[in-house]
């Protein structure tokens, strides 16, 4: 479970799938969505940059809603919740994330992306 802030709303999340081969998550909301979207499923990976020490990240959903509904979602959970949350990942990684000044703080519970601050 975690918990995530999104456009004021406090979201619960319940993780359906990890893997450290594939460096990523999958989750789904816990009890109803508050959003009007039906079996969201989002998935966010991680794969290494070879061009440099960087990592390349992948953030996405899939979901059923009313079909005049579809672009407006899709438009929402782009710019209010992948781009937001990507750009407040990157804030915290680098600020050290768990290594930086607060890392005992830090590792002392789990991260979930409310820590970084949406």
């Amino acid at each position: 479970m975690r918990r995530v802030t999104s456009a004021g709303h406090v979201i619960r999340q319940v993780l359906l799938a990890h893997s450290d081969i594939d460096r990523s998550y999958t989750y789904g909301f816990c009890g109803a969505p508050p959003f009007p979207v039906r079996d969201y499923v989002a998935t966010i990976r991680v794969t290494p940059a070879l061009a440099d020490e960087g990592s390349f990240v992948e953030w996405w959903a899939t979901f059923d809603c009313a079909p005049e509904e579809r672009d407006k979602w899709v438009k929402h959970f782009a710019t209010e919740g992948f781009a937001k949350w990507l750009a407040a990942l990157r804030r915290y990684l680098s600020n050290g994330g768990c290594h930086g000044p607060h890392r005992q703080q830090a590792a002392a519970r789990p991260v979930t992306t409310s820590d970084y601050g949406t």
